[in-house]
């Protein structure tokens, strides 16, 4: 499946955050570092954004990213495998950003973990619908992620999380926040 996604950078929360959101990346702060983008097309990233539509190679290795964005299911493989020195890269030194929800998968508790004794570097996830669209993403005070798009669209989306939290974040914004996630699950099995 090949997911086409505009890039228009932007600090997190911007303004008009709880307006609808395009299929985007949306980078939790400026200036954008060097990126490496692991198993998703995106459409002309900016400068210093290099896309890795296979996941890891030697050429990601050489690209010496400073920052990572992929799937989560793909950066937990990455993390095992830098672990146990199947894989090699340069130490990151400014994110990783994971794609979470169906199909993305999440991370663990235990893949956090890993990454911080990796690289020591926030994690900043992006829930995001199988299609591609943004629905919520975390922001820099990492308590929770801020809705972009209606409730409506979430449901569409087959996802339930334990509460919404509407009062002001850390962050400054008013924007409501999934807070609570455990695991994404379909509504059948919710009910």
């Amino acid at each position: 499946m090949k997911v086409t996604i505009q890039w228009k950078p932007r600090v997190i929360p911007p303004p008009e955050f709880a307006a609808p959101c395009k299929p985007e990346l949306n980078y939790p702060f400026d200036p954008i570092p060097k990126t490496a983008l692991l198993g998703l097309s995106f459409d002309a990233p900016p400068g210093g954004v290099r896309q890795f539509a296979a996941g890891w190679s030697p050429e990601l290795a050489r690209f010496a990213p400073e920052a990572l964005a992929a799937p989560a299911r793909t950066i937990q493989w990455l993390i095992h495998a830098v672990d146990d020195g199947r894989v090699s890269i340069p130490p990151l030194s400014s994110s990783v950003i994971a794609f979470v929800g169906e199909p993305y998968g999440r991370l663990t508790p235990s893949d956090r973990e890993l990454i911080d004794k990796l690289w020591g570097v926030p994690i900043f996830e992006q829930l995001r619908s199988p299609g591609g669209d943004l629905l919520a993403a975390e922001c820099p005070a990492h308590r929770g992620l801020h809705i972009c798009n209606s409730l409506m669209n979430l449901s569409d989306a087959l996802l339930h999380f334990e509460s919404i939290d509407r009062s002001p974040c850390l962050c400054g914004s008013s924007v409501p926040r999934l807070v609570g996630i455990d695991q994404p699950r379909t509504m059948a099995a919710a009910s």
